[in-house]
């Protein structure tokens, strides 16, 4: 049986990727670098129940990012509107994400924005997945919507609620695939997933696939991916004020002498010197996430092949 081509730039027998998520453009490190894959969504680029205002910093860090032949994944955003949703109605995170789209709030206006996007920069991306709202049936009719849009997303798999046989039905009929359920698992289920795809892929050799929302740990040395995708792992140097008070247990005191500054003081460093000093540490950052995702031991390779200077 043919494969339906999911649309974009992409090798399918390329090396494994691991994409950032998030805003990276805000510590201005990668946010242009060809060597890293990138991920936002929707509601990364467009405010909910906004049109999309192309001068906007977010929209023009997209486009800087493709001229620059960085590999971009773009997310629906479906996520953060059913997250919405749920607060908005005071119902739980699954009633939400059983909803209908049609009962879903600003989800015309996601759809619509989702189609002018894509329609305006589909062909410079690496892939982008569809609108997995509301169930199997649910979500085979929205991709039907898109495709009749003359757009190829990736179909999206949730094992703790899709069946086994779904798996089986989008492995044997698509190119690629995406890898839900994974963000708000416990480690012991969400390790139990990842076992069990990538076992069941043994049958599928072709298939590519993307796990959403998993940040690089020790289960891939023994289950390596395709892909997946992080904002967390990202969070230390996209937000590091942030992470920074988190490490301090939210308490906003100066910091112990092993930090290289102190929290909101005149001793923190200006934003130029920031960069140029933890661009290092994001490197090799870099080559860490690609030996998780790649299963490999050669690190002084790795870092070759990364342009990282060895230390």
């Amino acid at each position: 049986m043919k494969r339906r081509k999911t649309a974009g730039v992409w090798e399918p027998d390329a090396d494994p990727m691991f994409f950032f998520a998030g805003l990276t453009y805000r510590a201005n490190i990668f946010s242009h670098d060809p060597r890293v894959p990138a991920l936002l969504a929707v509601n990364d680029i467009a405010q909910t129940g906004s049109p999309l205002k192309r001068s906007n910093t977010a929209w023009q860090q997209v486009l800087r990012s493709l001229d620059a032949g960085q590999p971009f994944f773009l997310d629906s955003g479906v996520f953060n509107l059913t997250n919405e949703h749920m607060r908005a109605h005071g119902i739980t995170m699954d009633e939400a994400l059983s909803l209908a789209p049609s009962e879903i709030d600003n989800f015309d206006w996601l759809f619509d924005t989702y189609v002018e996007i894509l329609r305006e920069i589909s062909d410079q991306l690496w892939g982008y997945v569809e609108i997995d709202q509301g169930g199997m049936d649910n979500k085979e009719a929205t991709r039907r919507r898109l495709q009749a849009a003359g757009l190829e997303p990736i179909p999206v798999y949730h094992p703790l609620n899709d069946g086994w046989e779904y798996f089986d039905t989008l492995a044997s009929n698509y190119d690629r695939m995406c890898i839900g359920n994974l963000v708000q698992a416990s480690p012991n289920i969400r390790d139990r997933i990842i076992t069990t795809v990538t076992e069941r892929l043994k049958d599928y050799p072709p298939t590519w696939t993307h796990f959403l929302g998993v940040t690089p740990s020790t289960v891939q040395w023994a289950q390596p991916m395709c892909s997946a995708d992080s904002s967390s792992y990202s969070y230390g140097w996209r937000t590091p004020d942030g992470a920074k008070v988190q490490a301090m247990g939210n308490r906003r005191w100066s910091m112990p002498i092993g930090f290289r500054s102190e929290l909101r003081s005149e001793s923190d460093l200006p934003q130029d010197e920031w960069r140029k000093r933890y661009k290092r540490d994001a490197e090799v950052q870099i080559v860490d996430q690609h030996m998780s995702m790649m299963g490999m031991a050669d690190w002084y390779e790795q870092m070759r092949n990364l342009g990282v200077p060895n230390y």
